[in-house]
């Protein structure tokens, strides 16, 4: 009898785990295969020999849509370079110093969706400078802390902005127009129930989704949801399998495969996983990871786009096999249908680059 009663507890677990696997399995997000991504465009064109007419962009850092037009920030430059939306090019702005409207070391930029004009990060962060398109001085803030390396602007002209270094790296802080501090989160996450701080939260990146903001941390795949008015809503671990790889660290601190390893793209490699940006949609986000893999010495580059919803689930993914180069930023350009996105790319001898590229009709918009 002792032993019929051992024989069904022994039964009963067996049963308790297979049933506990199972249910975790259905947890798990569906592997998704990557949709090719195409190229349709990319400018400016390799300047012919002797040309002196052409544009050279030498450090592509940012981008943005503005008045119909496509601005992109070159930092080596300082300049603010203008192209049409077939790429054409119209002309460059900005004056190197220190004085109002003046720039140094620029990096990101945004449309202004109050008034005309954009935003840019000046002077290696520490400074958000407001300019037409003409290159007109419309105003400007020093930002508190240690400036930022990423920031939004919501409907109203609200701007928010991550805090890249310090005490308070990782923290948003939420300014009105006149660099006043609105309000500012905390970095303490609590993710898979652990509390605590992030390690590298100064490689973050601000987007808008609806009428949340989102705070997608680039080393760990963790995004923070937050109301307009910074009270958190809820954070998350991207769940898509691709983005759960066994990552090592790099001397650098940024996460992703040593050399031998065997990565995503099947065969070893030197691919950083982490994220490199991210631009919200109404009920959503698209992120950018870049693997990079070796083969005969030679460096192959492959950005992938991941599709996100608002509970971190990867519903689209695509892929841009053998891209030119390495993922500076990236935006979303209007289209009817499929996706459409402008990429800017860097490693060309001859100057970075913007790239059109195309995927597949999805229905996260």
């Amino acid at each position: 009898m002792r032993m019929v009663t051992r024989s069904y507890t022994l039964l009963i677990v067996l049963l308790s785990s297979l049933l506990l696997i199972l249910v975790n399995c259905s947890r798990q997000s569906p592997e998704l295969s990557p949709d090719p991504l195409a190229l349709v465009a990319s400018f400016p064109p390799e300047p012919a020999p002797g040309d002196s007419q052409g544009v050279y962009i030498g450090q592509a850092v940012g981008m943005d849509q503005v008045e119909g037009l496509l601005l992109v920030s070159d930092q080596r430059q300082n300049l603010i370079h203008k192209f049409t939306d077939t790429g054409e090019y119209i002309g460059s702005i900005g004056i190197m110093g220190d004085g109002p409207g003046e720039l140094r070391s620029i990096t990101k930029l945004h449309a202004d969706p109050v008034e005309n004009g954009f935003w840019i990060v000046s002077h290696g962060g520490i400074r958000l400078v407001h300019l037409s398109l003409e290159g007109e001085f419309l105003g400007g803030i020093f930002l508190p802390s240690s400036g930022t390396s990423s920031f939004a602007l919501l409907s109203n002209g609200t701007i928010i902005m991550t805090s890249p270094t310090g005490g308070d790296q990782g923290t948003l802080i939420c300014l009105n127009r006149n660099g006043d501090i609105l309000w500012q989160t905390s970095p303490t996450l609590v993710v898979g129930g652990t509390k605590g701080f992030i390690p590298h939260a100064n490689i973050s990146h601000v987007c808008l989704v609806g009428d949340e903001i989102w705070q997608v941390y680039g080393c760990f795949n963790i995004i923070r949801a937050f109301t307009p008015q910074g009270h958190l809503l809820r954070e998350f671990q991207l769940k898509e399998r691709w983005l759960e790889q066994k990552h090592t660290v790099s001397v650098k601190g940024h996460l992703g495969f040593e050399r031998g390893e065997t990565n995503a793209l099947g065969g070893p490699s030197a691919a950083h996983h982490f994220i490199h940006g991210a631009i919200g949609t109404k009920d959503g986000c698209y992120v950018v990871t870049e693997a990079m893999q070796y083969q005969a010495n030679t460096k192959i580059w492959a950005p992938s786009i991941y599709c996100v919803d608002s509970m971190g689930e990867v519903t689209a993914k695509y892929q841009w096999w053998d891209s030119p180069g390495s993922v500076r930023d990236f935006i979303r350009l209007d289209t009817r249908d499929g996706l459409r996105l402008a990429i800017l790319m860097a490693q060309r001898e001859f100057g970075d680059q913007i790239c059109f590229v195309e995927g597949k009709t999805i229905e996260h918009q």
